[in-house]
């Protein structure tokens, strides 16, 4: 292709899709923090101090179950980071999820919460947009996106020559539009590897859904049911009561002394226990044991060390996309750089269309960017319906759940700049097509 056909690929793949892509890199930033986000405003999360712990996983685990006879506790989280409480999740009579947490030092509840948080909001707006019209549909238009985003790289690669001598080179001057441009090109430079690896990562995710969905329906290598590729045997009904899971917990570290247990829950009858064991890059899930609950058996071992290369790298997908496998360091790095790629999608659109408005240029495909950004904000609105309709499921006897006020501030605080940024965008990009 010749350069004008490479920048018209560049050009009207982020026009058509930027509003979208927009929406979909601007939840994805929050969600990277999205947990810091719900222990600044949620005081049952926060620890009393940041000292080591004092009990273990299974102490919480046991803390919650005494403490709530007529609850089920489905599964338990260590604290995330120093300063964080336990995270048991139980499963209440009437139905409804709610989280329960304990302190690491002193093995006092804290309180609990509704299962619907700032991490909740932002994991489902961010892979599905809350699910409007269908989830499945929602779910593959959000991974089909990393289509263009790629498209963008690689046309923008070609069309900038000596790129990589450009790194600190911004043009500013008196037109608004050549300084966007400039400003444009500095940031794609400069979140260039943050751009590949989002969209890549995405690419991925779209594989493992279509795996899931069309080709055999496997999302795991071993696991107690169908969505496995290797199927533990099914656990009888009758075999007698559990062990305490302080008991299986400690079978668990005489086998690996090194894993660091990061979660537990029950799994078709089989105790699951996921943690790290020094692995790079990789989720809790990677390293697995699943257990007998009544005889402390060890039924399966899973060292991320073990794993083939699909499988390991279906384990190190999600780390690299939101960027939480070093700490609040790392998450805060890819927060910047998604704001970055946010403004990328906005701005490309923008500075298009100002370039055809100079040049008195007929815009080309002009009706498909109309209802193309009109079927966008059709969705976003279906979304704001949908995710109402997601918090009423959260909550007790179809009402909205009962989350602290600076949880439900900061969530319509974000929905309010969102809605504020897009009707802003779109007045500009519609006036400037109007001028054409």
């Amino acid at each position: 292709m010749n350069a004008k056909q490479w920048f018209n690929w560049h050009s009207l793949t982020g026009v058509w899709t930027g509003l979208l892509l927009f929406i979909i890199c601007w939840s994805g930033t929050f969600a990277t923090l999205s947990n810091e986000l719900d222990w600044l405003t949620n005081s049952n999360i926060r620890a009393q101090s940041t000292q080591p712990a004092q009990i273990s996983l299974a102490d919480a685990y046991d803390i919650v179950a005494t403490a709530r006879p007529t609850d089920k506790v489905s599964f338990a989280n260590a604290p995330l980071a120093p300063g964080f409480n336990y995270d048991v999740v139980i499963e209440t009579a009437d139905g409804q999820w709610r989280h329960v947490y304990v302190d690491p030092v002193s093995g006092v509840i804290a309180g609990d919460s509704s299962y619907f948080t700032i991490q909740r909001f932002f994991r489902d707006y961010h892979r599905v947009l809350f699910g409007p019209f269908n989830r499945t549909f929602a779910a593959y238009m959000v991974f089909l996106l990393a289509l263009p985003l790629l498209i963008s790289i690689v046309s923008a690669l070609y069309l900038y020559r000596h790129w990589w001598r450009k790194f600190f080179t911004l043009s500013w001057g008196r037109q608004r539009r050549a300084n966007v441009a400039s400003l444009h090109k500095l940031v794609g430079l400069w979140g260039l590897w943050f751009s590949l690896l989002i969209a890549l990562t995405s690419v991925w995710y779209l594989y493992e859904a279509l795996r899931s969905d069309v080709i055999d329906g496997k999302v795991a290598y071993m696991g107690a049911g169908s969505y496995a590729v290797k199927q533990l045997p099914a656990l009888s009904n009758n075999q007698g009561d559990s062990l305490p899971l302080s008991q299986l917990l400690d079978k668990v570290q005489q086998l690996r002394p090194e894993l660091q247990i990061r979660s537990v829950w029950f799994d078709n009858g089989y105790l699951q226990v996921n943690g790290q064991a020094g692995h790079v890059l990789v989720r809790d899930r990677a390293n697995k044991v699943y257990v007998n609950p009544v005889n402390s058996d060890i039924v399966y071992n899973q060292n991320a060390s073990d794993l083939s290369l699909y499988w390991r790298l279906s384990d190190t997908a999600d780390p690299l996309h939101f960027g939480d496998f070093a700490g609040l360091i790392s998450k805060v790095i890819w927060f910047v750089f998604g704001l970055l790629l946010s403004f990328m999608a906005l701005s490309g659109s923008y500075m298009y269309l100002k370039r055809q408005l100079a040049k008195r240029q007929q815009l080309v495909y002009g009706k498909t960017l109309v209802i193309l950004v009109s079927g966008t904000v059709l969705m976003l609105a279906g979304s704001i319906w949908a995710g109402y309709q997601a918090m009423l499921s959260y909550g007790v006897n179809s009402q909205l759940p009962n989350m602290p006020l600076a949880t439900s501030s900061f969530l319509l605080g974000w929905t309010l700049l969102t809605l504020l940024i897009v009707v802003y965008w779109c007045y500009r990009l519609l006036g400037l097509y109007r001028q054409q």
